[in-house]
């Protein structure tokens, strides 16, 4: 009897608990035109303009007014480190310090000069060149216009020699993503 009662008991709680609606996953088939919106961080209109590039060339249609796009893709440049030359001199050379004193430094290494500059301030002959890496990372979403839901959100990141490079990458690696959750449309009206 009891356990008939508590039964009875949890049924009538699930039933009479507040249903919440369960919202239907959005029709990405809708998605016919695609705006590029901001990108948030140092290099976000650079970011922003190759995504056009990479856009086009998986076949989506890009528009520039947000109003006739049926989604926008925003996002936020995450890092943004540009690449740098760092000289190393190999030799020994000396280097003023406070109070007076110098400094004795083995195969020094001097970011962001020229090498003819810098061999005649440490009189040090042999120089190599080392080129640190660029580096980029995005974090990018794509929203519904008219309801704002959120269609897709991913973030890459690329180092490569050249910030233009990594930001070529990274944005082709995001759309190749994008377009396995949103297909390309095959026609589009004109509105």
């Amino acid at each position: 009897m009891k356990q008939t009662q508590l039964i009875c008991l949890l049924f009538l709680l699930v039933s009479c608990a507040q249903q919440k609606p369960v919202k239907a996953e959005y029709n990405s088939n809708q998605v016919k035109r695609v705006a590029v919106g901001s990108f948030e961080g140092q290099g976000g209109t650079a970011v922003a303009h190759e995504f056009v590039k990479q856009l086009l060339n998986a076949g989506f249609v890009v528009t520039e007014q947000t109003a006739a796009a049926d989604a926008v893709l925003t996002g936020v440049v995450n890092d943004y480190r540009p690449s740098d030359n760092l000289l190393i001199f190999i030799g020994t050379a000396t280097f003023p310090a406070p109070n007076a004193q110098s400094v004795e430094v083995i195969n020094p290494i001097i970011g962001s000069a020229s090498p003819t500059t810098a061999v005649a301030a440490l009189g040090l002959p042999k120089v190599q060149m080392v080129s640190v890496c660029a580096g980029l990372e995005v974090s990018a979403k794509l929203s519904a216009i008219k309801t704002g839901t959120l269609l897709w959100a991913n973030s890459a990141s690329y180092e490569s020699l050249t910030l233009p490079a990594a930001a070529q990458v990274v944005t082709q690696e995001l759309t190749q993503n994008l377009r396995k959750k949103i297909p390309v449309p095959t026609s589009v009206t004109s509105s």
